[in-house]
């Protein structure tokens, strides 16, 4: 089976998004690798965060979080954000998450989360829809 691409995610980075320098404050750009999964979400399971939480009770809050900053994102150019899950686990997920501009890597981030019941806020497996899904990215 061959491993899918990651999903591009464009985002817009705002002047407001920067410091007196201009360049993004780095809980930003933490933020910009969480919106991209959101969208990869949304794009390959066709549900995102808002519809796990109400339609599926489930909730996938971050465990952990390491970003490597490589070069500064301004809002001068657009920032692609290239998401993909790098394993599914019995009750987590890691996404890799890399920003580029103009095909220069301004940040690669490797984001866990882990699968729960919204009602009891117990571990538990991902849905099998979900798994499904996601099985082309972590093979």
């Amino acid at each position: 089976m061959t491993q899918a691409e990651p999903i591009a995610v464009e985002q817009r980075i705002a002047f407001g998004d920067c410091d007196i320098v201009g360049i993004v404050y780095t809980g930003r750009l933490l933020n910009y690798g969480v919106e991209a999964i959101d969208e990869f979400y949304k794009q390959v399971v066709g549900r995102g965060w808002f519809e796990f939480c109400t339609d599926h009770k489930l909730a996938t809050p971050f465990v952990n979080v390491t970003v490597d900053f490589r070069k500064p994102a301004t809002p001068r150019d657009k920032l692609i954000c290239h998401v993909a899950p790098t394993r599914l686990g019995r009750t987590s997920i890691v996404f890799s998450v890399t920003g580029k501009q103009n095909d220069a890597i301004c940040f690669e981030g490797s984001y866990t989360c882990v699968f729960t019941s919204m009602d009891t806020l117990e571990k538990q497996a991902p849905p099998d829809w979900l798994a499904k899904a996601i099985a082309p990215w972590v093979g």
